[in-house]
């Protein structure tokens, strides 16, 4: 064993210890069903803040963003705005999903779809949703777990070894302690992500000769790399047509970002809502801890490490940064992935000293845990208490204990899953976890309609919008995973139809899903409990979160802006920003602007708006039954 596999393997270890103690201590404070799901909704303003902020960043955002930085160029580097559009959704919706669970006692999302929709088909759609973003998120952070840990040990820990130990200890202290234990372990592991994704971008400029010997690199590149790909690509799918090569065309990343949206859409997140004690800290998540400190990490940093890849491989002609020699590095250590995937940890290797290697290993494995380990929790939750408890239950009575044992017995089976797809598909990091994000995405009309509509869409005509999107999301992902493996005639058919005129699948979904909603809508009515219910939580909504008179005034702003926003960071980009600005390119000075306006957006909305600030008055659940579920155990 060489002195660095050591340090790393030491390091981890420390690190593993942390987190099996918290779940020894989870497990002896979560006693009940509501404490054990949703830490019986007492999480503290500052513990939500950094677990939740560690939760929408993971392996993904570690590995394989820098990674495809380094394939696509700056167009792609556009990507790291998800630091701000991801929470963008949280701000819409987060606060009264809390406001939702806190009245009514809702534990799980289902149960809360199921009730204001009054439709046990949309219940179930949250179901399918939930296990399949759980399952293909978790695949991402499984894959790039057992590509560091394969790698940084020079493949004395062999890919799925590196995997399986993951799993397992995510297993123990998730299944053992539930919400509580992993908010937790996330809280430290917040720091970990930003600091390693730091060091390892400081590290990386530093290889390459400084600032300045970087940004002259940077104009000797390909324009591929440097420049916008353009607003569209009137192909099947998203290949220019000429040269064969993937196109994040501006509609591209825009609708990607739709995408990524969805991690704060899925219901893995509104169980995090509904963990909060209060909402105070909501909006500190959502503008200073991701959009503002995390979105610039990403922006500078993560952007540095993928442009100094490809400095390294076409400027300064280092063979080990060729896509040949990234692949002997999977290779040479028992791996399997993408060569874009092995970036990272060829950076860590060859440019930083031991401490600061083992901190950075230490902190990508905690990115992957922090993302893994509230889809197990939230997976389990869902299938035990919506699935397998109430089938039990027409034989029986069952316990709250032995559901919370149902629960832990599940979080095994999605680790099992996850696995399946990691195997067969080791190559999809960056595009599996799209995929995954997509399907969460699919709830936004109806998490829309929820907290602002009162009686627009109709139940019937949502639930028909979120499985009509779930559809064309798969049809247009070019390929059905696991499903096109063993049949590949389906997989070869739909790869000449992935994200058609280089829209993401996400976006194609999400027509889909709005187009089927107003249809239906149109030749359908609300059940009387659906009217009933909405009315009623609608009402209580303008008795407790009415905005004040500037709030108001700054929401009639944002609903400006927001969608400017969005158009032009994206679909402006690759048409105003091309050529170099101030001796940088373009493309990146366009993200970094529209990063600074991005957050004064987020804090337009959080704060100003009040979409995200405290409720006027408290929210008193409606009956005893609600009330069992704020507990401290």
């Amino acid at each position: 064993m060489k002195d660095t596999t050591f340090w790393i393997l030491l390091g981890i270890g420390l690190y593993w210890t942390y987190c099996i103690y918290w779940g020894i201590k989870g497990y002896l404070k979560a006693k009940s069903a509501a404490g054990y799901y949703i830490a019986g909704r007492t999480l503290p303003i500052w513990l939500f803040i950094l677990a939740a902020t560690a939760t929408s960043f993971s392996g993904w955002t570690y590995v394989g963003h820098p990674g495809t930085i380094y394939s696509a160029g700056l167009a792609y580097a556009f990507a790291g705005l998800y630091a701000i559009t991801i929470p963008f959704t949280g701000v819409l919706f987060l606060k009264r999903q809390w406001i939702l669970g806190r009245r009514y006692g809702f534990i799980t999302p289902p149960e809360m779809y199921r009730r204001v929709f009054d439709s046990k088909a949309l219940g179930f759609a949250v179901i399918l949703i939930a296990a399949l973003y759980s399952i293909f998120y978790l695949a991402v952070q499984l894959m790039a777990s057992g590509l560091l840990f394969c790698i940084l040990t020079d493949g004395f820990i062999p890919y799925f070894g590196g995997a399986v130990a993951l799993s397992l200890v995510l297993v123990f202290y998730v299944s053992m302690g539930g919400l509580r234990s992993v908010a937790w372990v996330d809280a430290l592991q917040f720091f970990l992500l930003v600091i390693g994704i730091t060091v390892i971008g400081i590290g990386a400029i530093n290889a390459i000769g400084g600032i300045d010997a970087f940004l002259d690199g940077l104009r000797n590149l390909d324009p591929y790399y440097t420049q916008g790909h353009g607003v569209m690509v009137l192909n099947t799918n998203w290949k220019d047509p000429a040269t064969g090569l993937p196109m994040w065309t501006g509609l591209m990343m825009l609708t990607y970002m739709f995408a990524l949206a969805g991690i704060q859409c899925s219901p893995a997140f509104t169980m995090w809502g509904f963990s909060n004690r209060d909402p105070k800290g909501m909006p500190w998540q959502q503008v200073v801890g991701s959009s503002l400190i995390v979105g610039f990490i990403l922006v500078i940093f993560s952007t540095i490490q993928g442009m100094t890849g490809l400095e390294l491989r076409d400027i300064i002609g280092n063979e080990a940064y060729s896509k040949a020699g990234l692949e002997h590095l999977i290779i040479g250590a028992g791996g399997k992935g993408k060569s874009s995937d092995a970036l990272v940890p060829r950076l860590m290797l060859d440019f930083l000293p031991l401490p600061l290697m083992v901190l950075v290993a230490v902190g990508g494995l905690a990115a992957m845990q922090s993302t893994g380990a509230p889809y197990i929790s939230s997976f389990a939750a869902i299938f035990s208490r919506e699935v397998v408890t109430p089938y039990l239950r027409k034989k029986r009575e069952i316990k709250e204990s032995t559901e919370i044992w149902i629960a832990r017995g599940l979080s095994l089976v999605v680790v099992a899953l996850a696995f399946s797809v990691s195997y067969f598909r080791p190559d999809l990091m960056v595009m599996l976890g799209g995929l995954a994000t997509s399907y969460a995405f699919q709830l936004f009309i109806a998490l829309f309609a929820m907290a602002y509509l009162r009686n627009t869409f109709t139940g019937k005509g949502i639930t028909a919008g979120v499985y009509a999107g779930i559809i064309a999301v798969t049809l247009t992902y070019g390929g059905v995973p696991l499903l096109g493996d063993i049949f590949p005639a389906i997989n070869e058919f739909l790869a000449h139809y992935k994200y058609p005129l280089s829209i993401h699948c996400c976006g194609w979904g999400i027509l889909a899903n709005l187009i089927t909603t107003v249809v239906v809508s149109a030749f359908t009515k609300q059940t009387k409990e659906e009217r009933r219910m909405r009315n009623e939580i609608h009402d209580y909504f303008a008795k407790v979160d009415y905005p004040s008179e500037s709030a108001k005034k700054w929401r009639t702003f944002v609903k400006f802006f927001a969608p400017f926003w969005w158009i032009m960071t994206f679909v402006g980009a690759p048409i105003f920003a091309n050529g170099y600005w101030f001796g940088v390119p373009a493309q990146w000075v366009w993200i970094f602007i529209w990063w600074i306006l991005g957050v004064f957006m987020m804090w337009a909305m959080a704060w100003k708006a009040e979409l995200s600030t405290m409720p006027k008055e408290e929210i008193v659940p409606i009956d005893e039954a609600a009330a069992k579920t704020i507990t401290e155990d």
